[in-house]
């Protein structure tokens, strides 16, 4: 029995392929590669949590949602959630921009471009939670 292959976005497929020989740690190679598999071939009907509150002091959440959609929140710095249809989008997502970032956030005055990746890769590196 074979499984179905879902069809990536044309800018996770550019981001999944731009990384390959590029990661800057056997963690950040893990994620990517699993994320990718994941996305292609693993459904998550009850979400698949990739990053947790309380493993970070942000208190952002990231969870992907069916095939390569992904929610954004928290309840430190973040104000609500925000939801992408794709991991490029997800982590390239401007979160002061979108006013998302709650201004008492040490990252709101830091940064001119705070992005979900900024914020969370660092983290993600280091859990590696998938």
């Amino acid at each position: 029995m074979s499984q179905e292959k879902n069809q990536l976005w044309p800018e996770d497929i550019a981001l999944f392929d731009s990384m390959v020989g590029h990661y800057q740690s056997d963690n950040e190679r893990e994620f990517f590669e699993k994320q990718r598999y994941k996305e292609e071939y693993v459904v998550t009907i009850s979400n698949d949590l990739v990053l947790h509150e309380d493993n970070n002091e942000d208190k952002i959440h990231i969870i992907r949602c069916w095939f390569c959609e992904y929610v954004v929140g928290g309840e430190g710095y973040l104000k609500g959630e925000e939801h992408y249809m794709n991991l490029s989008e997800t982590l390239n997502a401007n979160l002061k921009k979108s006013e998302f970032l709650i201004e008492t956030s040490p990252f709101f005055n830091g940064y001119v471009n705070v992005t979900t990746r900024e914020l969370s890769m660092i983290i993600i590196l280091m859990i590696c939670n998938v």
